[in-house]
């Protein structure tokens, strides 16, 4: 997933069964300064907060990640 751009977390079962699929949500983390792997998912504009913890294991997970993977990883770096 991370390499496609996409982050991975991991959620609880009671988490799992209050999603049904149809939510707008946004996941809130900040990689730059939190230390936890703790990340806030934000249900339908706030209606709801959950929380889970994203499985980005290392610095190169973080940075292909932040680069939207590793296409987009590899590319920005032929441009420099």
């Amino acid at each position: 997933m991370i390499k496609t751009g996409l982050l991975p977390i991991q959620i609880d079962e009671e988490t799992y069964k209050i999603l049904s699929g149809h939510e707008l949500f946004e996941i809130k983390l900040d990689l730059e300064t939190e230390t936890t792997k703790r990340v806030q998912i934000v249900i339908n504009g706030g209606d709801l907060v959950l929380h889970g913890e994203h499985l980005l294991l290392n610095a190169y997970d973080i940075k292909l990640f932040q680069s939207g993977g590793v296409i987009r990883h590899t590319l920005n770096g032929l441009l420099k």
